[in-house]
Order: structure tokens, then sequence, then C-alpha cells
């Protein structure tokens, strides 16, 4: 008899509202490809759920309670994309068509800054590279090498 209370307990709170998790599928492409490799994350709260698109560009989210999340996609060299997504049973897959990041925004982030004034394609002088530490070994063939080159 205990047991059988037990059970019906289980199955009510089992099928509360908002305790049972939910999936979230969808596919992310570029030119209409698929991209696999991108990370998406999906974010409610202080909650935060985050995968990887497979070779399909697919991917699913697992473990997520109903409810409006936050779905955020990103990988190197395309803008960031996110959106809000209801999450329930019948919620449709997401389609994501990555944008690659403008060259201007590329060009702000690889800019030297102030800490760091070197820029690419800086100049060294033949000095510094000779003062520079080599092993023996490379110094011996830059020494041949500069004897050979002499005598040509």
């Amino acid at each position: 008899m205990k047991s059988a209370r037990l059970i019906v307990l289980l199955l009510a709170m089992g099928s509360r509202p908002g305790l049972a998790a939910a999936e979230h599928d969808g596919q992310v492409t570029f030119g209409g490809l698929p991209v696999p490799g991108v990370t998406v994350t999906a974010l409610q709260g202080d909650k935060q759920v985050v995968t990887i698109t497979d070779q399909q560009g697919v991917y699913r989210l697992v473990d997520l309670a109903d409810g409006v999340w936050t779905i955020r996609v990103e990988m190197l060299g395309f803008s960031t994309a996110s959106q809000d997504v209801t999450v329930g049973a019948g919620s449709e897959p997401s389609s994501w068509e990555l944008k690659l990041t403008p060259f201007e925004d590329i060009a702000a982030i690889a800019a030297p800054s102030a800490a760091n004034p070197a820029k690419a394609g800086s100049h060294v002088e033949t000095a510094d590279f000779q003062r520079a530490p080599f092993s023996r070994s490379s110094r011996r063939n830059r020494s041949i090498r500069s004897s050979t080159t002499a005598r040509s």
C-alpha cells in the first residue's frame, strides 16, 4: 500500500509543469551550408547550457526548463547572434545563418593598443637581428652562409 502511494506521488511530481526537462534543436549554416564546431549557448537567469554543432551544423540543447531562453551562437570570424526562444512541448527548431564579422570590426580588434604599440610588419635592423640569441649551430651556419655568399 505504501509503495502504491509512493508511485502515485512520484507520478504527480513528474507531471507538474516546469519540472520536466525539454530539448531545443537547431541548425547553423553559412551560405546555405552547415557549419560544424559552432558554440551554442542557452541562457536563462543564472542557468547556462552549452553545446557545439555537429558535422551537419545541428545542435541539441538538453535538460532545459520550459520557458524563454536566450540562445547565443558564436564562432571565430563570424558575428555573434542571439535570440530569445520559447522552449517547451511543440517548440520548433531554430535556424541560424552566420554572417562574417565585418573587416572594420576585425581591424579594430587587431589594432595595436597604447599598452602594446607594436605593429605588424615592424622593421628589424640587421644589428638587432645579429644580436639575437641563437644556438651555436645556427650562428655557425649563418657564418658559413655569409662566407659562402661573400665568395659568389
